[in-house]
């Protein structure tokens, strides 16, 4: 009896031990930190990604969270798509500055309006490659993406639809008077400056020349526009005794244009007249000029007739 006695005092000794053990044991709290959101590494620096253009943008957290993303991402997406577009404008006048060093006054004022009236060149949008919601910040990011692979296969497209309308010119007169020449090409000349445009723009965002099946018909037919231009035989006729005093004036600024003036048959004929006043009280003079250019069709009959009158004081 007395051994299990022992027994028995024993256990509840180490029971007791057990127990107070136990509650010397650290519990878990509900005071754990929680852990910090990690923020992406491209709302930190706009990534440089090679055949890609990137941009990122923030607008403040709203309580629409996909609103913020959809106006973050249009303010992401305008940043790529006009910077290289003034970067491929910037390249692309330099070239033009180049190309027009092979045209007189007259053809670099024809070409430059045909360029005024073409449809402006828009390139495909960027794409959403990520968003990020900053609570902390209260903003929310957005990374857009414009791939160059898809942006060059859209100007490919487009150049192989102006590439192919080319053609519609293959056969454009090469007889009859300059004039009558020039008026054969000019209609192709939107579509030539059109495919230069898309081709230049091209070319700079790969790096490297573009071949096209018709490159050397748009050589041939700018060449020839070229020449005829430069041949055009343009004539200066005074139409009173009084204004031919002003001859030599009007002749001298007509050539430092690059107009070939000639006693020659003329393609285009400018017939003038010069009104002068005199304003004593006001010690100056009025010039009013007024000309008729006339476009001399094949038999030497003016075909088209345009008027213009400019007015200038001294």
């Amino acid at each position: 009896v007395e051994v299990l006695m022992k027994l028995k005092l024993a256990s509840f000794l180490f029971i007791s031990l057990l127990a107070t053990g136990c509650s010397h044991q650290p519990t878990e709290t509900s005071n754990t930190p929680q852990q910090k959101t990690v923020i992406p590494s491209w709302v930190m620096k706009t990534p440089q990604i090679k055949g890609s253009y990137n941009s990122v943008a923030s607008v403040a957290l709203q309580d629409d969270t996909e609103k913020a993303k959809q106006e973050a991402f249009a303010k992401a997406s305008q940043q790529p798509e006009s910077e290289l577009l003034a970067q491929l404008k910037e390249q692309y006048e330099a070239r033009l500055k180049q190309q027009g060093e092979n045209y007189g006054n007259y053809e670099k004022a024809v070409h430059q309006q045909v360029r005024d009236n073409l449809p402006k060149i828009s390139l495909i949008k960027p794409q959403l490659k990520e968003s990020f919601v900053s609570k902390e910040k209260n903003e929310v990011f957005v990374w857009a993406q414009l791939s160059q692979q898809p942006l060059t296969d859209d100007l490919e497209k487009a150049l192989v639809t102006f590439d192919d309308h080319l053609r519609n010119y293959l056969h454009v007169s090469g007889r009859g008077s300059n004039l009558s020449q020039i008026l054969s090409i000019l209609p192709a000349l939107p579509t030539l400056e059109a495919r230069n445009q898309i081709k230049t723009y091209l070319e700079d965002i790969k790096g490297e020349a573009v071949a096209m099946p018709n490159d050397r018909l748009a050589l041939l037919l700018d060449r020839q526009l070229t020449n005829k231009f430069d041949e055009m035989v343009v004539s200066v006729n005074a139409q009173t005794e009084d204004t031919e005093q002003y001859d030599p004036l009007i002749l001298k600024a007509m050539t430092q244009r690059g107009f070939n003036v000639s006693a020659r048959k003329p393609d285009l004929m400018i017939k003038y007249f010069v009104e002068p006043e005199f304003f004593e009280e006001k010690d100056m003079k009025k010039l009013d000029l007024i000309a008729d250019a006339e476009m001399i069709g094949e038999q030497g009959d003016a075909f088209v007739t345009i008027s213009k009158g400019v007015s200038r004081h001294g």
